[in-house]
């Protein structure tokens, strides 16, 4: 009864669910490994370690799905039919992205009176000094955590909800998971849009490619900011 009543439900959000927690479970191993080791890693180590040990296992979990995985119909794969276009929406959405989260948000948090330190996900930002501490942040932040977040969010969760709950359901409930994925109260919406414009991306151009874009061009900026001014 079990089996006949898990066949009649698709097994994409399975497939979804598993990546998610796949995700988080690999973090986690990497803090407790980083926890353990007497070294003194530096915040911006400490984030490439994370994000490299998870977006090397999810990525391996998706070729295992890809090749060797057929319990569901869940297709995801990074077209690349039409680079340019992908470029310049991915320009112009990060640009946007930029424009209103990185720099209008906090200016609305400090003219309400909330400290802009408690604003950032820039702690990292701020304590990377040296040459190499801005290197590893910038592969961690900038190329990792993009294509991390854009195979597990976009790739597998939206798809799967997508496709169990409809468009309007799945756009909502990705983007809450993906605002909530920081565990911090101040990030909640400014990433709750960036999900919902992450999604639209994707929507527009059938690719991954194009919301990996987008978010790489979001962070590039945001750090090239806090960096320079």
């Amino acid at each position: 009864m079990v089996y006949k009543r898990l066949k009649m439900v698709s097994w994409n959000i399975w497939d979804a669910l598993i990546m998610l927690a796949s995700m988080v479970l690999l973090q986690e191993i990497a803090r407790f490994f980083i926890s353990q080791t007497p070294i003194a890693w530096t915040p911006a180590f400490r984030l490439l370690w994370e994000v490299g040990l998870a977006l090397l296992g999810c990525f391996g979990l998706h070729m295992v799905f890809k090749r060797y995985y057929f319990g569901s119909l869940l297709q995801v794969s990074f077209n690349a039919e039409k680079p340019g276009w992908y470029v310049q929406i991915g320009l112009m959405a990060g640009g946007v992205l930029f424009l209103i989260l990185s720099l209008g948000y906090p200016f609305l948090l400090q003219r309400i009176g909330v400290a802009a330190p408690a604003v950032a996900y820039l702690f990292e930002i701020e304590a990377a000094t040296g040459l190499w501490d801005r290197l590893f942040l910038v592969i961690g932040w900038v190329i990792f955590f993009p294509l991390l977040s854009e195979l597990v969010f976009r790739g597998y969760l939206y798809q799967a909800m997508e496709s169990q709950r409809g468009n309007s359901q799945a756009i909502l409930l990705v983007s809450l998971l993906f605002s909530l994925y920081f565990m911090n109260l101040y990030l909640v919406l400014p990433w709750f849009v960036a999900g919902i414009v992450l999604i639209l991306v994707f929507e527009m151009t059938s690719s991954l490619y194009t919301s990996v874009f987008t978010l790489m061009v979001w962070q590039g900026l945001t750090l090239a900011f806090y960096w320079l001014f």
